[in-house]
């Protein structure tokens, strides 16, 4: 659900219409196969990279 939000979030944010076709631009579905070929879950993975990690915010923060 985090992606979700993330996604409504980012489209408020930019002033653009959340819709489907955009969604699945920034996002794809992973599905995993059970052994007899049918799916048991399905997850969200991103598709192209958005935004780079701000990595000084991590670095050392249990010092």
């Amino acid at each position: 659900m985090a992606f979700i939000r993330t996604f409504e979030m980012l489209c408020e944010y930019l002033e653009v219409d959340p819709t489907l076709s955009l969604f699945f631009r920034i996002f794809k579905l992973q599905r995993q196969s059970t052994k007899d070929g049918r799916h048991s879950w399905v997850s969200l993975k991103r598709q192209v990279k958005l935004f780079k990690m701000y990595v000084d915010s991590v670095r050392g923060f249990k010092e």
